[in-house]
């Protein structure tokens, strides 16, 4: 589970930062944004429909692909990427050190009849080391939606291609999640992040076990009842859900790599402070 976890909390720092040019000296600012169309081929992939625009503070394209990092296609109606002076800090091979990225009417190779839309805000501090993921939002319509944010510290945002590494430092102070389901779990989100193993499923009396058994100061009788309603009702988990996590000291961001999930209640900071609650509809 943690492993899954890790992914979903990875794409969205990822997607901004494909495509960089890699090479010696200081590249020229992009003419435009055809110019970045060009620079991501491979990534960003063009069909016979897509069209370009600069709009202010970024580009808007339209019936475009690309490949994320984890090798999933997607096919977008509509693409809008802000960013501070993005065209020329595009080419430096240079991290967006903060971005607003639209996606309208986008599907994923394994369900393209499904259209989604999704918006994901974030900031970073580069010489602070800091980041906030302000907003990931997915809407999926009638199947529902769902949505991140977190606050992380000590973290290198000049070297997201390395998230999760062994050796990565970074920490997790805030991390909240809303979700409304009516099937994009099943449908959408377990196969994307989960694909085909189901091992969660298969452990879930004994990871319930495991959330019980952490400290009431850390989390409360009915928000752990809430955590393992969730997990008992995958992978159809239908009706409305939140967690929340809080931390000064904050949770190593390479627990959520962590093979099990007895590894990664282990790595929780003694003063978390978790709260979560469930309103599941069967």
């Amino acid at each position: 589970m943690p492993r899954r976890l890790a992914t979903l909390f990875a794409i969205p720092l990822l997607l901004p930062a494909m495509g960089h040019a890699q090479g010696v000296g200081e590249p020229a600012p992009l003419r435009d944004c055809r110019a970045l169309l060009k620079l991501t081929r491979g990534e960003l992939i063009a069909t016979p429909d897509t069209s370009v625009e600069d709009v202010t503070g970024g580009c808007r394209f339209t019936c475009i692909g690309f490949v994320a990092d984890f090798g999933v296609r997607f096919d977008v109606e509509e693409m809008i990427l802000l960013s501070p002076n993005l065209l020329e800090v595009f080419p430096r091979n240079e991290t967006l050190v903060s971005a607003d990225l639209t996606l309208n009417g986008f599907s994923v190779e394994f369900a393209p009849q499904q259209k989604l839309d999704l918006q994901l805000v974030y900031t970073t501090e580069p010489d602070a080391l800091t980041a906030e993921l302000e907003r990931v939002a997915i809407d999926a319509g009638e199947l529902g939606r769902f949505e991140i944010s977190a606050s992380l510290s000590e973290f290198d945002n000049t070297a997201l291609d390395m998230i999760l590494a062994p050796d990565e430092s970074g920490r997790i102070h805030d991390f909240r999640i809303a979700l409304e389901d009516n099937g994009i779990v099943d449908r959408l989100l377990g196969p994307l992040f989960i694909g085909t193993d189901k091992s969660v499923i298969k452990q879930q009396i004994g990871v319930s076990t495991l959330v019980r058994d952490l400290p009431e100061q850390m989390i409360s009788m009915a928000s752990a009842e809430a955590i393992v309603r969730f997990i008992t009702a995958l992978p159809e988990p239908t009706g409305n859900w939140s967690l929340e996590f809080e931390s000064a000291g904050g949770l190593p961001l390479n627990a959520l790599n962590s093979a099990s999930a007895l590894e990664f209640l282990a790595s929780l900071p003694a003063d978390a402070a978790i709260s979560a609650t469930a309103d599941y509809r069967p």
